[in-house]
Protein backbone atom coordinates (compact mmCIF):
# COMPACT_ATOMS: atom_id res chain seq x y z
CA UNK A 1 0.00 0.00 0.00
CA UNK A 2 1.53 3.30 -1.07
CA UNK A 3 1.57 6.91 -0.01
CA UNK A 4 1.26 6.58 3.73
CA UNK A 5 4.00 8.14 5.84
CA UNK A 6 5.02 7.49 9.39
CA UNK A 7 5.71 10.62 11.56
CA UNK A 8 6.94 10.22 15.22
CA UNK A 9 10.00 10.23 17.53
CA UNK A 10 12.14 8.57 20.23
CA UNK A 11 15.87 8.11 21.55
CA UNK A 12 18.83 10.03 23.10
CA UNK A 13 21.89 10.21 20.80
CA UNK A 14 20.48 7.35 18.73
CA UNK A 15 20.08 5.15 21.83
CA UNK A 16 16.48 4.31 22.62
CA UNK A 17 15.72 5.08 26.23
CA UNK A 18 12.99 3.49 28.33
CA UNK A 19 10.55 6.23 27.40
CA UNK A 20 11.42 5.98 23.71
CA UNK A 21 12.68 9.48 23.05
CA UNK A 22 15.77 10.63 21.17
CA UNK A 23 17.79 13.59 22.38
CA UNK A 24 20.70 15.34 20.68
CA UNK A 25 22.64 16.62 23.64
CA UNK A 26 19.96 18.53 25.52
CA UNK A 27 19.71 18.43 29.31
CA UNK A 28 16.69 16.48 30.52
CA UNK A 29 16.60 18.27 33.87
CA UNK A 30 14.54 21.29 32.90
CA UNK A 31 12.93 22.27 36.21
CA UNK A 32 12.46 26.02 36.39
CA UNK A 33 13.85 26.60 32.89
CA UNK A 34 12.37 29.34 30.74
CA UNK A 35 12.34 28.58 27.03
CA UNK A 36 11.27 26.29 24.19
CA UNK A 37 11.67 22.54 23.71
CA UNK A 38 11.40 21.68 20.01
CA UNK A 39 11.01 18.10 18.75
CA UNK A 40 10.50 16.36 15.42
CA UNK A 41 8.33 13.39 14.37
CA UNK A 42 6.90 11.93 11.15
CA UNK A 43 3.92 10.01 9.74
CA UNK A 44 4.18 6.77 7.76
CA UNK A 45 5.28 6.37 4.16
CA UNK A 46 6.10 2.93 2.84
CA UNK A 47 6.94 4.17 -0.67
CA UNK A 48 10.52 4.92 0.42
CA UNK A 49 13.29 3.14 2.32
CA UNK A 50 14.59 6.33 3.98
CA UNK A 51 14.16 10.10 3.73
CA UNK A 52 17.18 12.04 5.01
CA UNK A 53 16.98 15.74 5.85
CA UNK A 54 19.79 17.88 7.30
CA UNK A 55 18.85 20.70 9.68
CA UNK A 56 21.75 23.08 10.30
CA UNK A 57 20.17 26.06 12.08
CA UNK A 58 16.92 27.01 13.77
CA UNK A 59 15.82 30.62 13.77
CA UNK A 60 13.34 32.05 16.30
CA UNK A 61 11.72 35.49 15.95
CA UNK A 62 10.20 37.51 18.77
CA UNK A 63 7.39 40.03 18.32
CA UNK A 64 8.54 43.65 18.23
CA UNK A 65 12.15 42.79 17.48
CA UNK A 66 13.66 43.21 14.02
CA UNK A 67 16.58 40.93 14.80
CA UNK A 68 16.39 37.14 14.80
CA UNK A 69 18.00 34.65 17.15
CA UNK A 70 19.78 31.79 15.35
CA UNK A 71 20.70 28.56 17.11
CA UNK A 72 23.05 25.89 15.80
CA UNK A 73 25.92 24.17 17.68
CA UNK A 74 24.62 25.26 21.07
CA UNK A 75 21.53 23.06 20.64
CA UNK A 76 23.28 20.11 18.99
CA UNK A 77 22.89 21.07 15.33
CA UNK A 78 23.51 20.21 12.57
CA UNK A 79 21.76 16.84 12.45
CA UNK A 80 20.92 14.59 9.50
CA UNK A 81 17.76 12.66 10.34
CA UNK A 82 15.90 9.83 8.63
CA UNK A 83 12.30 11.01 8.90
CA UNK A 84 11.00 7.47 8.44
CA UNK A 85 12.74 6.36 11.64
CA UNK A 86 10.52 8.77 13.59
CA UNK A 87 7.29 6.81 13.73
CA UNK A 88 4.97 4.89 16.04
CA UNK A 89 5.53 7.26 18.97
CA UNK A 90 9.22 7.99 18.31
CA UNK A 91 10.59 11.55 18.22
CA UNK A 92 13.93 13.33 18.25
CA UNK A 93 14.91 16.56 19.98
CA UNK A 94 15.85 19.60 17.93
CA UNK A 95 17.12 21.32 21.05
CA UNK A 96 16.20 23.31 24.15
CA UNK A 97 16.12 27.03 23.38
CA UNK A 98 16.87 29.47 26.18
CA UNK A 99 14.23 32.07 25.31
CA UNK A 100 13.16 34.87 27.59
CA UNK A 101 9.49 35.48 28.41
CA UNK A 102 7.49 37.05 25.59
CA UNK A 103 5.44 36.52 22.45
CA UNK A 104 7.19 34.71 19.58
CA UNK A 105 5.83 34.75 16.03
CA UNK A 106 7.92 32.47 13.84
CA UNK A 107 10.32 29.53 13.65
CA UNK A 108 12.48 28.75 10.61
CA UNK A 109 14.35 25.52 9.88
CA UNK A 110 17.50 26.08 7.80
CA UNK A 111 18.95 23.20 5.81
CA UNK A 112 22.65 22.38 5.80
CA UNK A 113 25.24 21.77 3.08
CA UNK A 114 27.18 19.26 5.18
CA UNK A 115 25.93 16.00 6.69
CA UNK A 116 25.64 16.39 10.44
CA UNK A 117 25.15 14.03 13.37
CA UNK A 118 23.16 11.12 11.96
CA UNK A 119 19.82 10.39 13.64
CA UNK A 120 18.01 7.22 12.58
CA UNK A 121 17.57 3.54 13.26
CA UNK A 122 20.65 1.30 13.07
CA UNK A 123 19.18 -0.53 10.08
CA UNK A 124 18.53 2.72 8.22
CA UNK A 125 22.09 3.91 8.83
CA UNK A 126 23.66 0.67 7.62
CA UNK A 127 21.39 -0.13 4.66
CA UNK A 128 20.47 3.36 3.49
CA UNK A 129 23.10 5.89 4.65
CA UNK A 130 22.72 9.53 3.55
CA UNK A 131 24.71 10.12 0.35
CA UNK A 132 23.56 13.75 0.14
CA UNK A 133 22.59 16.20 2.87
CA UNK A 134 18.96 15.78 1.75
CA UNK A 135 18.04 12.60 -0.10
CA UNK A 136 15.49 9.86 -0.51
CA UNK A 137 15.95 6.10 -1.04
CA UNK A 138 13.43 4.44 -3.33
CA UNK A 139 13.81 0.74 -4.14
CA UNK A 140 17.28 0.89 -2.61
CA UNK A 141 18.50 3.70 -4.87
CA UNK A 142 19.47 7.08 -3.38
CA UNK A 143 18.19 10.25 -5.07
CA UNK A 144 19.11 13.80 -4.09
CA UNK A 145 16.13 15.66 -2.65
CA UNK A 146 15.56 19.30 -3.61
CA UNK A 147 13.87 21.53 -1.03
CA UNK A 148 13.19 25.00 -2.52
CA UNK A 149 14.34 27.91 -0.30
CA UNK A 150 15.53 25.48 2.36
CA UNK A 151 19.11 26.77 2.12
CA UNK A 152 18.40 30.44 1.50
CA UNK A 153 15.40 31.53 3.58
CA UNK A 154 14.68 28.31 5.44
CA UNK A 155 11.41 26.46 6.00
CA UNK A 156 9.12 29.04 7.57
CA UNK A 157 6.74 27.94 10.33
CA UNK A 158 4.24 30.65 11.20
CA UNK A 159 3.12 29.51 14.61
CA UNK A 160 2.87 32.11 17.37
CA UNK A 161 3.49 31.06 20.97
CA UNK A 162 4.03 32.67 24.36
CA UNK A 163 6.84 31.88 26.80
CA UNK A 164 6.14 32.44 30.50
CA UNK A 165 8.71 32.81 33.26
CA UNK A 166 9.96 29.42 34.60
CA UNK A 167 7.99 27.56 31.90
CA UNK A 168 9.37 25.22 29.23
CA UNK A 169 7.02 25.38 26.23
CA UNK A 170 7.05 22.14 24.19
CA UNK A 171 6.29 22.04 20.46
CA UNK A 172 6.31 18.99 18.19
CA UNK A 173 6.93 19.35 14.44
CA UNK A 174 5.06 16.58 12.61
CA UNK A 175 6.93 16.47 9.29
CA UNK A 176 4.50 14.61 7.02
CA UNK A 177 6.74 12.91 4.45
CA UNK A 178 3.69 11.28 2.81
CA UNK A 179 2.44 14.65 1.60
CA UNK A 180 5.83 16.37 1.34
CA UNK A 181 7.90 14.25 -1.05
CA UNK A 182 7.03 13.85 -4.72
CA UNK A 183 8.68 13.38 -8.10
CA UNK A 184 8.71 16.05 -10.77
CA UNK A 185 7.89 15.58 -14.45
CA UNK A 186 11.62 15.28 -15.16
CA UNK A 187 12.00 12.42 -12.68
CA UNK A 188 13.80 14.36 -9.95
CA UNK A 189 12.73 14.31 -6.30
CA UNK A 190 11.40 17.38 -4.55
CA UNK A 191 10.13 18.13 -1.06
CA UNK A 192 7.32 20.60 -0.50
CA UNK A 193 7.38 20.53 3.32
CA UNK A 194 4.07 19.81 5.02
CA UNK A 195 4.63 20.31 8.74
CA UNK A 196 2.00 20.19 11.45
CA UNK A 197 2.97 22.20 14.56
CA UNK A 198 1.66 20.60 17.75
CA UNK A 199 1.50 21.82 21.33
CA UNK A 200 2.28 18.50 23.00
CA UNK A 201 0.42 19.16 26.26
CA UNK A 202 -2.82 19.60 24.32
CA UNK A 203 -2.71 16.21 22.56
CA UNK A 204 -3.61 12.60 23.30
CA UNK A 205 -2.69 9.12 22.07
CA UNK A 206 -4.53 6.13 20.57
CA UNK A 207 -2.79 2.77 21.01
CA UNK A 208 -3.58 -0.89 20.43
CA UNK A 209 -2.69 -3.96 18.38
CA UNK A 210 -3.40 -5.17 14.85
CA UNK A 211 -1.67 -7.20 12.16
CA UNK A 212 2.12 -6.62 11.96
CA UNK A 213 2.90 -4.24 9.10
CA UNK A 214 -0.66 -2.94 8.83
CA UNK A 215 -1.09 0.71 7.93
CA UNK A 216 -3.20 2.48 10.55
CA UNK A 217 -4.67 5.96 10.26
CA UNK A 218 -6.60 8.22 12.59
CA UNK A 219 -9.22 10.03 10.50
CA UNK A 220 -11.57 12.82 11.45
CA UNK A 221 -14.38 14.63 9.65
CA UNK A 222 -13.35 18.06 8.39
CA UNK A 223 -15.70 20.09 6.21
CA UNK A 224 -12.82 22.24 4.96
CA UNK A 225 -10.84 19.27 3.69
CA UNK A 226 -11.00 17.49 0.36
CA UNK A 227 -13.61 14.76 0.70
CA UNK A 228 -14.57 16.07 4.16
CA UNK A 229 -12.18 13.57 5.77
CA UNK A 230 -8.75 14.46 7.14
CA UNK A 231 -6.03 11.96 7.98
CA UNK A 232 -4.69 13.29 11.27
CA UNK A 233 -1.95 10.72 11.84
CA UNK A 234 -0.59 7.56 10.23
CA UNK A 235 1.55 4.75 11.56
CA UNK A 236 2.53 1.16 10.77
CA UNK A 237 2.09 -1.65 13.31
CA UNK A 238 5.42 -3.07 14.49
CA UNK A 239 6.52 -6.69 14.24
CA UNK A 240 4.44 -7.55 17.30
CA UNK A 241 1.39 -5.82 15.83
CA UNK A 242 1.50 -2.95 18.33
CA UNK A 243 0.75 0.57 17.12
CA UNK A 244 0.59 4.08 18.53
CA UNK A 245 -1.05 7.16 16.99
CA UNK A 246 0.44 10.07 18.91
CA UNK A 247 0.02 13.86 19.08
CA UNK A 248 -3.70 13.86 18.23
CA UNK A 249 -5.81 16.91 18.99
CA UNK A 250 -8.83 16.21 21.23
CA UNK A 251 -11.82 14.95 19.27
CA UNK A 252 -13.64 11.88 17.99
CA UNK A 253 -11.74 9.76 15.47
CA UNK A 254 -12.27 6.81 13.15
CA UNK A 255 -9.38 4.34 13.13
CA UNK A 256 -8.81 2.66 9.76
CA UNK A 257 -6.56 -0.39 9.28
CA UNK A 258 -5.50 -1.70 5.87
CA UNK A 259 -3.01 -4.34 4.73
CA UNK A 260 -2.51 -6.09 1.43
CA UNK A 261 -4.08 -9.56 1.54
CA UNK A 262 -6.38 -8.70 4.45
CA UNK A 263 -9.86 -7.27 4.82
CA UNK A 264 -9.86 -3.64 5.95
CA UNK A 265 -11.16 -2.84 9.44
CA UNK A 266 -12.38 0.32 11.17
CA UNK A 267 -13.38 1.47 14.63
CA UNK A 268 -15.54 4.56 14.94
CA UNK A 269 -16.15 6.93 17.83
CA UNK A 270 -12.68 6.69 19.38
CA UNK A 271 -12.37 9.62 21.75
CA UNK A 272 -9.08 11.47 22.25
CA UNK A 273 -8.52 13.57 25.37
CA UNK A 274 -5.48 15.77 26.00
CA UNK A 275 -2.89 14.06 28.17
CA UNK A 276 -4.60 10.66 28.00
CA UNK A 277 -3.70 7.45 26.14
CA UNK A 278 -6.74 5.65 24.75
CA UNK A 279 -5.29 2.14 24.91
CA UNK A 280 -6.60 -1.31 23.96
CA UNK A 281 -7.92 -0.02 20.64
CA UNK A 282 -7.30 -3.40 19.05
CA UNK A 283 -8.22 -4.06 15.42
CA UNK A 284 -7.46 -7.64 14.33
CA UNK A 285 -7.62 -8.42 10.63
CA UNK A 286 -8.87 -11.42 8.67
CA UNK A 287 -7.38 -12.61 5.39
CA UNK A 288 -8.80 -11.23 2.15
CA UNK A 289 -7.96 -10.41 -1.45
CA UNK A 290 -4.81 -8.69 -2.63
CA UNK A 291 -4.92 -4.96 -3.28
CA UNK A 292 -5.69 -3.57 -6.72
CA UNK A 293 -3.63 -0.92 -8.47
CA UNK A 294 -5.26 2.37 -9.50
CA UNK A 295 -3.22 4.76 -11.62
CA UNK A 296 -3.83 7.59 -14.02
CA UNK A 297 -2.88 10.97 -15.41
CA UNK A 298 -4.08 14.30 -14.02
CA UNK A 299 -3.94 17.30 -16.34
CA UNK A 300 -4.28 21.07 -15.91
CA UNK A 301 -2.70 20.86 -12.46
CA UNK A 302 -2.96 23.91 -10.15
CA UNK A 303 0.16 25.58 -8.85
CA UNK A 304 2.22 23.41 -6.48
CA UNK A 305 1.56 25.86 -3.63
CA UNK A 306 -2.06 24.71 -3.81
CA UNK A 307 -0.88 21.21 -2.81
CA UNK A 308 -2.79 19.08 -5.34
CA UNK A 309 -3.55 15.51 -4.30
CA UNK A 310 -5.85 12.56 -4.96
CA UNK A 311 -7.80 10.59 -2.34
CA UNK A 312 -9.51 7.22 -2.69
CA UNK A 313 -12.62 7.24 -0.48
CA UNK A 314 -14.91 4.26 0.08
CA UNK A 315 -17.50 3.08 2.60
CA UNK A 316 -16.62 0.46 5.22
CA UNK A 317 -19.45 -0.58 7.52
CA UNK A 318 -21.47 2.45 6.34
CA UNK A 319 -18.65 4.87 7.22
CA UNK A 320 -16.76 6.82 4.57
CA UNK A 321 -12.98 6.56 4.96
CA UNK A 322 -9.81 7.41 3.05
CA UNK A 323 -8.09 4.19 1.99
CA UNK A 324 -5.13 5.70 0.13
CA UNK A 325 -3.93 9.08 -1.09
CA UNK A 326 -1.10 10.60 -3.08
CA UNK A 327 0.35 14.04 -3.65
CA UNK A 328 0.42 15.16 -7.27
CA UNK A 329 3.74 16.39 -8.61
CA UNK A 330 4.34 19.77 -10.19
CA UNK A 331 3.89 20.43 -13.90
CA UNK A 332 0.92 20.63 -16.23
CA UNK A 333 0.35 16.85 -16.03
CA UNK A 334 1.00 14.40 -13.21
CA UNK A 335 0.79 10.64 -12.85
CA UNK A 336 -0.14 8.82 -9.64
CA UNK A 337 -0.58 5.28 -8.32
CA UNK A 338 -2.78 4.09 -5.46
CA UNK A 339 -3.23 0.60 -4.02
CA UNK A 340 -6.64 -0.26 -2.57
CA UNK A 341 -8.90 -3.27 -1.96
CA UNK A 342 -11.51 -3.99 -4.65
CA UNK A 343 -14.77 -2.09 -4.23
CA UNK A 344 -16.67 1.08 -5.07
CA UNK A 345 -14.73 4.34 -4.70
CA UNK A 346 -15.02 8.05 -5.19
CA UNK A 347 -11.70 9.56 -6.21
CA UNK A 348 -11.29 13.16 -5.07
CA UNK A 349 -8.76 15.24 -7.00
CA UNK A 350 -8.21 18.31 -4.84
CA UNK A 351 -6.13 21.44 -4.42
CA UNK A 352 -6.29 24.44 -2.11
CA UNK A 353 -8.81 27.06 -3.25
CA UNK A 354 -10.02 24.82 -6.08
CA UNK A 355 -13.26 22.90 -6.45
CA UNK A 356 -12.51 19.16 -6.20
CA UNK A 357 -12.88 16.92 -9.23
CA UNK A 358 -14.81 13.73 -8.40
CA UNK A 359 -14.62 10.44 -10.30
CA UNK A 360 -16.73 7.45 -9.16
CA UNK A 361 -15.42 4.05 -10.16
CA UNK A 362 -15.66 0.37 -9.22
CA UNK A 363 -12.14 -0.95 -8.63
CA UNK A 364 -11.64 -4.53 -9.75
CA UNK A 365 -8.84 -7.08 -9.47
CA UNK A 366 -5.82 -6.10 -11.53
CA UNK A 367 -4.84 -2.69 -12.87
CA UNK A 368 -7.38 0.13 -13.01
CA UNK A 369 -7.07 3.50 -14.75
CA UNK A 370 -8.69 6.70 -13.47
CA UNK A 371 -7.74 9.92 -15.28
CA UNK A 372 -8.86 13.42 -14.32
CA UNK A 373 -8.44 17.08 -15.26
CA UNK A 374 -8.74 20.21 -13.11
Amino acid sequence: MKKYAVFLLCAFFLIFSACGETDNGSDNNNAGQTGLSLKLTDSANEDYNAIWVTISEIEVRKEGEDSKTVYSEDVGLPITVDLLSLQNGISTSLGLFDLGPGHYTQIRLHLGNTIGQIIGSDSAKSEYPPQYTNCVYENGICHELTIPSGYQTGIKLNRAFDIQEDTLYELMLDFDARQSVHTTGSGSYKMRPTIRIIEVDLTGIIAGTSEPGAIITAQINNTDECGNIRIAQTTIADEEGDYKLSYLEPGTYTIVVVKDGFQSAIKTGVQVTAGITSSDQDLPLTTGDSFCSVSGMVSNLPDEDQEPQVKAITSINDTNVVVDLSSLSEGSTSSYTLNVPAGDYTFYFCANNKDPVLVTRTVETGDNTVDASF
